[in-house]
C-alpha cells in the first residue's frame, strides 16, 4: 500500500498536481511591438519610500545605460494596499537602466506594507527606452529578475509573448497543402 501511495504521489507531481509554488508576476514582452504587460499575482510587503511604497526587481550585467521611463497610467497592475502610483507624481511603473549595466523594474504604490499585486495584462510601450535599454530588457527573456527591494515577493519572470495558436495552425495547414501539392505533382 505504501509503495502504491508513493507511486501515485510521484505521478501526481509529474503531472503538475504537486503543492503549488508561490505565485509570481510575469513581465510579458512583445519585442515586435515593443510593448510589455504584467500578469500573475504575488504577495509580499512594499518597502517605504519618500512618496509611498515600492517593490523593485533588478538584473545586473545586462549592458543597460542610465535612463528610465515612468508610467502613470495605472494599467500595469492592481494592489490590495492603497492604489498604484506614488503620492508625488503618480508613477506606478518604472523601467530603469542603471550606469552599472543593471536593469530594473519598479512598481510603486501609495503606501508601504503587506500587499498582493496582480498584473492586469494591459500592454504598454517600452519603445521610449533607448535602444541600448530596449536590448537590455529584451535580453532578460527567459530569466527571472531577483527581488531587489521589498520582502516576500518572488522574482519577476520575463517572458516573450507567445505566437498565437492561429499562426501555428495556419503554418501547419500551409505546409500540408504544399506537401499535398508536391505529392500530387510527383
Amino acid at each position: 500500500m505504501k509503495t502504491r501511495t508513493l507511486a501515485l504521489g510521484a505521478l501526481a507531481a509529474s503531472l503538475g498536481f504537486a503543492m503549488p509554488a508561490q505565485a509570481a508576476l510575469t513581465m510579458n514582452l512583445d519585442t515586435t511591438a515593443k510593448t510589455f504587460s504584467l500578469t500573475g499575482t504575488d504577495t509580499g510587503a512594499a518597502i517605504s519610500g519618500i512618496h509611498g511604497g515600492f517593490i523593485s526587481w533588478e538584473a545586473s550585467g545586462v549592458g543597460a545605460e542610465s535612463g528610465q521611463h515612468a508610467y502613470s497610467t495605472d494599467l500595469a497592475f492592481s494592489t490590495t494596499l492603497g492604489t498604484p502610483g506614488n503620492t508625488s507624481n503618480n508613477h506606478d511603473t518604472l523601467l530603469i537602466g542603471f550606469p552599472n549595466g543593471s536593469f530594473g523594474v519598479t512598481l510603486e504604490i501609495s503606501q508601504s506594507g503587506a500587499t498582493t499585486l496582480t498584473g492586469l495584462n494591459n500592454f504598454q510601450s517600452y519603445a521610449f527606452l533607448s535602444s541600448t535599454n530596449q536590448a537590455a530588457l529584451e535580453s532578460l527573456i527567459g530569466t527571472t529578475m531577483p527581488i531587489f527591494q521589498g520582502t516576500g515577493f518572488s522574482g519577476l519572470s520575463v517572458a516573450a509573448v507567445p505566437v498565437p495558436a492561429a499562426v501555428w495552425l495556419f503554418g501547419s495547414a500551409l505546409a500540408g497543402l504544399i506537401g499535398f501539392g508536391r505529392r500530387k505533382a510527383g
